[in-house]
C-alpha cells in the first residue's frame, strides 16, 4: 500500500518537475509582453466531463493596439487570480497567451527546477 502511494507521489513530482522545466525553457525564448486584465469569464476547462468551471482572465496586450481581448491560458477554480486593471507579464507560445509567472506563485514556486548547465 505505501509502496504504491510512494510511486504515485514520485511520478506526480516527476511530471511537475518536467512541466516547470519545460515552461521555463519556452518562457526564456519568448518576448515578455505587458497585459492589462480587463474581465473574467467562468468557463469549462479543457478535458472536463463535469460541470466544474474555471475562472479565465481576459486581457488586453498593451504593446499591441489593434488586438482586442485575449484569453489568458491561466485559470483558477476558486477565485479570480488577478485584479481588474492589474498589469501582468505574459508571453505568446503556439498561439496561446501564457502568464509569465505561472510557476512562481502559490505552491508551484516550491517545486525545484533542474537546470541544464
Amino acid at each position: 500500500m505505501w509502496v504504491v502511494l510512494a510511486v504515485m507521489v514520485a511520478f506526480s513530482l516527476g511530471l511537475m518537475l518536467y512541466d516547470k522545466k519545460h515552461f521555463y525553457k519556452i518562457r526564456s525564448s519568448s518576448e515578455i509582453l505587458q497585459a492589462e486584465v480587463i474581465e473574467f469569464r467562468w468557463e469549462r476547462g479543457p478535458f472536463r466531463n463535469d460541470y466544474t468551471k474555471l475562472c479565465y482572465s481576459y486581457v488586453r496586450i498593451l504593446q499591441e493596439r489593434n488586438v482586442g481581448l485575449v484569453k489568458l491560458k491561466y485559470a483558477n477554480n476558486k477565485s479570480e487570480p488577478f485584479e481588474i486593471g492589474e498589469v501582468i507579464d505574459v508571453f505568446w507560445h503556439n498561439n496561446s497567451l501564457l502568464y509569465y509567472r505561472a510557476f512562481d506563485t502559490g505552491w508551484m514556486k516550491f517545486i525545484p527546477v533542474l537546470r541544464e548547465e
